[in-house]
């Protein structure tokens, strides 16, 4: 970057202090990339494979402490796309954004889990004691006829080796191999505690079957993943189009609050959140309106999820006060 007339002196003593300015801002530029966090390839990009993560990703293997299969070839998670890796085993499905994205099994008995497929990456970076904001979209894959074909999942995201949350459960009662899969929005808040941090993602299951066909008709879970974010929490905005469409009053509030919808559009779930991820309150409706309540629980801020008819999901944010 990486005997002289009075004007050939001015010259080079300009570009001595030319070079010495790029210098310092180079040096600069260096230090502040050294203190930035950086994502590799959030969008999960990467040819269809059932044993190589995309670029910049790890699996997460077998021997990992919050890996449950017992064996290292149930932790090879699935590059994933519309046609593959084994479309015909159900092992495909319409990405969220890009071409391809990450599904994983979870799958087994209370004896032995077999399969426990996900993904990790260690990002550099971190500023000890500042929050950030991991947010990914997350729809259930099913794959074959009778084997894994839970209708409710989630991902659990772990801090190195601690579980921080266990997202809000996705719904689906498509059939194996769809093109339609509905994605749905996740964000988990953080604090850093050292510059490098390992983050990873591993399928979560609201009841404790995972058995396949043999066991009990298809209870395993396939969980899709895709479009990873990762920002500094303070830089998080709203989902751009809330405050165009969804009004929330009173804000903040002292417990009971009312969510409306603008241009008549359909309410058809609601899931209230705190900062862990922890799930507070979840409704299933069909309406434009919906009253919930925060009373009973801690002052804070807690996230709002509305999915609306067609699948459109927008997270917005409420202080209890």
């Amino acid at each position: 970057m990486y005997a002289f007339s009075p004007n050939r002196l001015i010259q080079i003593d300009t570009r001595i202090n030319m070079n010495k300015n790029l210098a310092l801002v180079t040096s600069l530029l260096v230090c502040l990339n050294s203190f930035t966090q950086v994502l590799i390839n959030g969008g999960l990009e990467g040819p269809e494979s059932s044993i190589t993560p995309p670029n910049g990703w790890e699996a997460v293997p077998h021997t990992d402490p919050n890996c449950e299969s017992v064996y290292q070839f149930g932790a090879t998670p699935d590059v994933t796309t519309a046609t593959g890796p084994v479309a015909s085993n159900g092992i495909n499905g319409n990405p969220h954004g890009g071409l391809s994205f990450v599904s994983g099994l979870y799958l087994g008995s209370p004896v032995e889990i077999t399969h426990h497929e996900g993904i990790k990456q260690t990002v550099s970076g971190f500023t000890p004691n500042e929050e950030y904001r991991i947010s990914f979209w997350q729809t259930v894959i099913k794959q074959q006829s009778t084997d894994c074909l839970d209708t409710t999942g989630s991902w659990g995201f772990y801090l190195d080796d601690n579980l921080v949350a266990v997202v809000p459960m996705s719904h689906s009662l498509l059939p194996p191999a769809s093109l339609n899969h509905v994605w749905d929005y996740r964000e988990v808040f953080f604090t850093a505690t050292a510059a490098d941090h390992v983050l990873k993602f591993l399928p979560a299951d609201d009841d404790t079957n995972q058995l396949d066909q043999q066991g009990d008709m298809g209870a395993a879970l396939r969980m899709g993943i895709d479009d990873v974010e990762l920002i500094l929490a303070a830089s998080a905005g709203l989902d751009e189009s809330a405050s165009n469409t969804l009004k929330i009053s009173p804000s903040p509030t002292n417990g009971e609050f009312q969510l409306s919808v603008k241009d008549g559009m359909i309410i058809q779930r609601v899931t209230i959140t705190n900062y862990l991820g922890t799930v507070i309150d979840y409704r299933e409706l069909n309406n434009t309106t919906a009253k919930l309540d925060l009373t009973g629980n801690a002052a804070g801020i807690y996230l709002v999820v509305v999915t609306y008819e067609g699948g459109k999901t927008i997270t917005s944010r409420i202080q209890k006060l």
